[in-house]
């Protein structure tokens, strides 16, 4: 099983705007993954599947084997969050890290990192916290 994975998603905007076609895409457990492209290309859209956010136009999306529904999607966003690539656009705090933290308090859940912070920036990319 896989942690997520898209099969033949695709995601076409109001306005006939197509923003993916046809994507597979998977995650294995401990892996490593990169995204890339130019601005446009689809890569915020495809993540916002990840969690429910956005819904495909076609295909599915499936997280630990299992497609996302309006009855799994609190469960859902519990294992998948989405963090700004840009550090200063954090929605509900300043650093990236307080951010993360932000989706388990809220949920009622133990906020207690898993990683350390040293870690958790040096898996990101995100620069150190200075402040």
């Amino acid at each position: 099983m896989h942690l997520v994975e898209t099969r033949n998603l695709t995601h076409i905007y109001r306005g006939n705007l197509p923003a993916l076609d046809g994507v597979n895409f998977i995650a294995e457990r401990k892996s490593r993954i990169a995204v890339i492209g130019p601005n446009g290309a689809g890569k915020s859209t495809l993540f916002k599947h990840f969690n429910g956010i956005l819904h495909p136009t076609s295909g599915e999306v499936l997280v630990r084997g299992e497609p996302i529904t309006k009855e799994n999607v609190r469960e859902v966003r519990k294992l998948v969050g989405i963090v700004f690539q840009n550090p200063d656009d954090q929605i509900f705090s300043p650093t990236v890290e307080q951010d993360v933290a932000f989706g388990p308090t809220n949920l009622g859940l133990d906020s207690t990192p898993r990683a350390s912070p040293t870690l958790l920036r040096s898996s990101t990319g995100c620069p150190r916290n200075t402040a």
